[in-house]
Parts: structure tokens; sequence; C-alpha cells
């Protein structure tokens, strides 16, 4: 976010507001195309954990500072550095706790419908309804959906920590009609992506734009990735999969055009550049996983 905004303001002339909402709408990685890639890939389990966290996490992050950021760079907001912690403070715990309790209900909910069908569209409408009711106390609900979910995945130990009278769900066949759902989202956001890709050439002004957004993602990914990777005591093969692990997505691609949309100056080529970023972002991935992927063969051959 910082690189982004940094470059933005002092190399493409941006008001620190429009800087700071291409950072932040551009940080995100995309989690419906990282998740399907890490289920490929050879990689320990331990490490696809953890980038499945790291683009999971990303989603709630981005979408509660942008929707922040908006209201603060709203014609007359006045909010103060200790109000907007607090505010975000609540948003996160009550998202939590709202995704936890939900979760707990859901579990006994399951149950009863184990041997009926229809239970992922149940399972659904909860999550809709938990999303929606998470926003409107102000809460965050990417966060609690994320819970909710976690709670489901994790069953077995939630049920024998509450202990709880009613079995373990069987998550499998939601696991199963959720992928298909997956892949008409994935499908959607790269149409929802061309749509805003220009058929002409793209002024001087925006490659300006699109080079320093660029290289600003490139540059903390690559230094993010090799400070973890020392610290936690990994190795170049890990370092890398950190590395390549950043391709953008649905978010960014609707993200980037609210902003010109309530009328922010500078923020016209934000979905302009954004097409491009995903576009580019997801190449990068898609070669660094074909020569990751063939590195770790040969280990297994070797």
């Amino acid at each position: 976010v910082l690189l982004v905004a940094a470059g933005g303001m002092y190399l493409c002339g941006l008001t620190w507001q429009a800087a700071l909402l291409l950072g932040v709408i551009l940080s995100n990685i995309s989690g419906p195309v990282v998740l399907p890639v890490l289920q490929k890939m050879r990689l320990p389990a331990s490490e696809r954990y953890l980038l499945s966290l790291d683009s999971t996490l990303t989603d709630v992050l981005v979408v509660v500072a942008f929707v922040t950021l908006m209201e603060i760079t709203a014609p007359g907001a006045s909010i103060s550095g200790s109000s907007l912690f607090n505010a975000l403070l609540g948003s996160f715990s009550i998202g939590i706790m709202l995704g936890l309790v939900v979760g707990l209900f859901w579990i006994r909910a399951l149950t009863l419908m184990a041997n009926r069908s229809l239970a992922y569209n149940a399972t659904l409408g909860i999550l809709l309804i938990l999303y929606g009711g998470s926003e409107y106390f102000r809460a965050s609900g990417g966060l609690a959906v994320l819970t909710m979910a976690m709670v489901l995945a994790n069953s077995e130990r939630f049920r024998q920590f509450f202990a709880m009278k009613s079995p373990a769900v069987d998550t499998r066949s939601l696991k199963a009609t959720h992928t298909e759902f997956t892949f008409f989202i994935r499908t959607f956001f790269f149409v929802y992506a061309g749509l805003f890709l220009p058929a002409k050439a793209l002024p001087a002004a925006e490659i300006g734009l699109l080079c320093v957004a660029l290289a600003g993602i490139l540059l903390s990914r690559y230094a993010g990735s090799a400070a973890f990777a020392r610290l936690a005591g990994r190795g170049t093969p890990e370092r890398l999969s950190y590395s390549i692990m950043m391709p953008r997505g649905l978010i960014v691609a609707v993200l980037a055009g609210v902003p010109a949309a309530h009328a922010i100056p500078g923020t016209e080529p934000f979905a302009r550049v954004a097409a491009f970023v995903i576009v580019l972002t997801n190449i990068i991935m898609s070669v660094g996983v074909v020569l990751l992927d063939r590195h770790y063969a040969r280990q297994q051959v070797a």
C-alpha cells in the first residue's frame, strides 16, 4: 500500500487520497485464484496452508480498509485516528463473534439435515444473512463469514470444546458443491476484468501509473517474502512460492471502479490500470507456478 501510494503521489501526481485508495485496492491477493492453484502444486502442506491464509485474510482487510478510506475521503468527513482505530477494532471483534455464534448454531442445523438435500443452499442462505446482518451492524461481513466457515471446517474440535452432543459435520458435500460455484465466480471475474481492457493503447500517464503500481506490487511482495523466509528459516523454493503468489482478482476489479463513481479526483484511470494489473500478475503467477512445480518434480525424482 505504501509503495504504490508513494509512487502514485510523487511520480504520477495523484493526491494522497487517490494514491492511498489505489494502494489499498491493488494490495488484495485473490483467494479464488490462489486456492485452486495451491491444491495442484507440489508444495508442502504447511506452505499451502500459509499461502491460503495469506490470500483469504487480505480479502477481509482490503475491503475494510477501502470502506474506511472512502469514508475518510468523503466531502466533509472528519475522523480522528482514535475513532478510526476503535471503528476497525469493533468491526473485527463483532464480525468474529457473530461468525462464531452462527457457526456453532449451524453445526447443529447441518447435523439435522445430514440425510437431506439442499444443505449447501441452506448454508449459502445463512452465510448471506450473516454477511448482510454483520454489515448492517457495521461489523466486518467478510470476517464473520470466514469465521463461520472455519467453525464448520473444524466442527469436531468445536464440538468437543463446547461439549456439544451433535456429531461433527461432514463438509465433503459442501466442498463439492462449492467447487462448482467457485468455477463460475472465477469465470465471471475474467469477463468482468476484460470489460475494462481498452481496445486502444493506454495514454502515457496511465502507462506510467501502471508501471509504478506494478513495480510497487513486485518489490513489496519480493521484499516481504524474503524477510519472512529468512525469519522462518525457509529455503529458496519456499521464498519463490511466496513471491509469485500475488495474483489480483475480482475484488480489485470491483473496487477499482468505485472511487470514480463517487467522483473522487484522479481516480478515473483506476479501473483500466487495475485490469492490466490483474492480467499481468496472473501471468507472472502462472509462469512462476510452472517453473516451481518443475523444481519440486525434479526434487521428487532425485
